[in-house]
């Protein structure tokens, strides 16, 4: 992630790529069968600019804006290439083999000193994944809300109770609808660790509470952080 002032505003760009690696088991023309994976997924690039609350700042600015934080609102564009590993003869794939963008606007609040809220809108257009194994794939816009409750504990350290709703998302498989929209609520926390200055452990736990569509799940995040100077 690079900090940046982009037309006087506080801005960053962040530059993703993921590396996947597991085992998946199920039936195969009803016998138990397993598949195993390895391979980079798809490389994403998120711009964040604030468009209120928080300018372009230096040190001394900086530290008297978080002794006297104001409202902030911001937003963000997100593009996701297809540049991850897809196989067109399987059903999974670590990669989409598909455009994928995400506008999203959203502000902070500031509660008390220690407290923040952030809400945020968002909405994922998808592009066509041409080579899926059954047909063309293409899907419907998919529509979120997020709440993030935090406690800022100390410079670093803050943990934060976050809530998540998504509607939308239908998906077309060789022309066919699918009964697949999504209206899933997601509840979850993130506890982040900073140590040895730059360092940072990132915590999270999700639960699926309300189900339209898709499994239910509990998922588990641990993921390292640095800041390069």
């Amino acid at each position: 992630m690079q900090t940046l002032g982009l037309w006087g505003r506080t801005s960053n760009i962040l530059v993703s790529l993921p590396y996947s690696r597991g085992t998946i088991q199920g039936l195969l023309e009803d016998s138990p069968d397993e598949a195993h994976f390895s391979a980079f997924g798809d490389l994403s690039v998120t711009l964040n600019v604030n468009l209120r609350g928080a300018p372009s700042m230096n040190r001394e600015e900086f530290l008297a804006f978080r002794a006297n934080p104001r409202p902030i609102i911001g937003a963000s564009l997100k593009l996701i290439a297809p540049t991850g590993h897809y196989d067109p003869d399987r059903l999974i794939n670590v990669g989409s083999n598909r455009w994928t963008a995400r506008l999203k606007l959203g502000t902070a609040l500031i509660l008390e000193p220690s407290w923040v809220l952030e809400l945020s809108a968002s909405n994922w257009f998808f592009g066509d994944d041409p080579d899926f194994a059954n047909g063309r794939k293409e899907q419907d816009p998919l529509f979120t809300l997020e709440s993030n409750l935090i406690k800022r504990i100390r410079p670093g350290l803050w943990a934060s109770l976050d809530v998540t709703y998504f509607r939308g998302g239908r998906q077309s498989i060789a022309g066919n609808r699918l009964d697949n929209a999504a209206k899933n609520l997601k509840v979850g926390g993130t506890l982040v660790i900073p140590f040895l200055g730059r360092h940072a452990i990132k915590i999270g736990y999700a639960n699926g509470v309300i189900i339209r569509y898709g499994d239910d799940f509990n998922e588990v995040l641990l993921s390292y952080q640095v800041a390069i100077r």
